[in-house]
C-alpha cells in the first residue's frame, strides 16, 4: 500500500482527517497577494469607489486576460475589504459581483444582480420593474462597486452580434446609481466595450492581464517575489522555499505563470502534504500533483513533459540571485 493510503488508514475515520485539515486549507484559499504588476489597477479601481459617490459622471474600469491570468483574485480583495470589513454595518453590502450569463439579455443580467442583493422576487416582473427594484435596492444597502465578470458573453456566440441593449442597460446603471462598475473579460471583450462609445468614455481606465514570464532576470525576480509572498501562508512546519530558483522555475513550467495554475498546484499540494503529515512541499508532491490537474493543460500548450523531472536544464542561464524581492506582499481574505 503507498505512503498516501498507508496515511489514510492511520486515520479511524478519513471523514474527521479532512475535516480537520479545511480550515487551514480554507485558509490557504483565501490569501491575496498583492504584487508589483497589479497595484495599479488596484488603486485605480479605489480611485473609481471613492469618487463614485460625488461624481455626476461615474467612472468605472475594464479588466482583460485570458483564464487564470488574475483578474477575479481582485474581486476577493475587495469583497474582504468592503462587505467583510469590521466597521460596515450588518445590513450594508458594499461590494457586488456578478458573472454574465453566456449570451445574455438584459433581464438574465439584472436578475442574476437581484439575486446577488438577495430579492427574494429576482426573476419576477418586467425589465423595467426589476431594474426599479435593483436600484433602490443597491442604494439602501450602500453599494459602492459593482464587478461584471465574463463580459466577453455580450458577444452572442452563434451569431457573433453584440448584444446592445445590454450594453444600453449597464451604462444607464451607472448613470442611474453614480455606482463605480469594473468588468472582467476575455481580451477578445475588448471589441465590446468599444462597440459602446458612450460606455467607453465612462471605462477610462483598461488593464490587460499576462502570465508571470521568466525571459528576463526582472521577470524572475517578480515571479520569485509572488512565490515568496505565497510562501508565508503555506500551513506547513517547515518552510518549502518555493521562490528558490530550483523551485521557482519548475513551478513555472509547471503551471506556464498563470497565476490560477501556480495557486491550484499549491493548494492541491498542500492538501496532500497535511494528508500524509509531510512538513513541507517537495518537488515529490509537487509533480504529483501536477500529474492530476495541470499536465493535460501544460503539454495541450507547448509545455515539458516532466518538469520537475528536468534537472538544471529549465533553469534561465541569466546571471540571478536566489533571493527574491520583497515588493510582493499577501493578505489575507475571507473566504466567498
Amino acid at each position: 500500500m503507498s505512503d498516501f493510503l498507508n496515511s489514510i488508514a492511520q486515520s479511524s475515520n478519513y471523514g474527521e482527517q479532512k475535516q480537520g485539515i479545511w480550515p487551514q486549507l480554507e485558509e490557504f484559499r483565501s490569501v491575496f497577494v498583492c504584487y508589483q504588476r497589479i497595484e495599479e489597477p488596484l488603486k485605480m479601481i479605489e480611485r473609481c469607489r471613492r469618487g463614485g459617490r460625488a461624481r455626476s459622471d461615474t467612472e468605472g474600469v475594464a479588466l482583460f486576460g485570458t483564464t487564470g491570468s488574475g483578474k477575479t483574485s481582485l474581486a476577493k480583495y475587495f469583497q474582504k475589504h468592503l462587505n467583510s470589513h469590521p466597521g460596515n454595518n450588518p445590513g450594508n453590502m458594499q461590494f457586488l459581483y456578478v458573472v454574465v450569463p453566456s449570451s445574455a439579455t438584459t433581464k438574465m443580467l439584472v436578475s442574476e444582480l437581484l439575486e446577488v442583493v438577495k430579492d427574494p422576487l429576482a426573476w419576477r416582473g418586467t425589465c423595467s420593474q426589476q431594474t426599479a427594484r435593483l436600484i433602490r435596492r443597491v442604494k439602501d444597502l450602500g453599494v459602492e462597486l459593482i464587478f461584471i465578470d465574463e463580459w466577453q458573453h455580450l458577444i452572442d456566440q452563434e451569431s457573433q452580434r453584440l448584444l446592445s441593449n445590454t450594453l444600453d442597460w449597464i451604462k444607464n446603471l451607472l448613470i442611474r446609481t453614480g455606482i463605480a462598475v469594473v468588468l472582467l473579460g476575455q481580451p477578445e471583450a475588448e471589441k465590446v466595450l468599444d462597440a459602446c462609445s458612450q460606455l467607453s468614455r465612462r471605462i477610462g481606465y483598461r488593464y490587460h492581464f499576462s502570465p508571470f514570464g521568466i525571459d528576463t532576470k526582472e521577470k524572475i525576480f517578480e515571479f520569485q517575489a509572488f512565490l515568496g509572498a505565497i510562501e508565508k501562508n503555506i500551513p506547513l512546519e517547515e518552510e518549502s522555499l518555493i521562490w528558490e530558483i530550483d523551485m521557482a522555475i519548475p513551478i513555472y513550467h509547471a503551471t506556464k505563470g498563470y497565476v490560477g495554475n501556480i495557486m491550484k498546484l499549491l493548494e492541491k499540494s498542500i492538501e496532500t502534504a497535511l494528508e500524509t503529515g509531510a512538513t513541507r512541499l517537495t518537488k515529490k508532491i509537487l509533480v504529483r500533483e501536477y500529474n492530476l490537474w495541470l499536465r493535460s493543460f501544460v503539454e495541450a500548450n507547448g509545455g515539458v513533459n516532466n518538469p520537475f523531472g528536468s534537472g538544471d536544464s529549465l533553469i534561465p542561464t541569466q546571471d540571478i540571485s536566489s533571493q527574491p524581492s520583497t515588493e510582493a506582499t499577501s493578505d489575507e481574505s475571507d473566504s466567498s
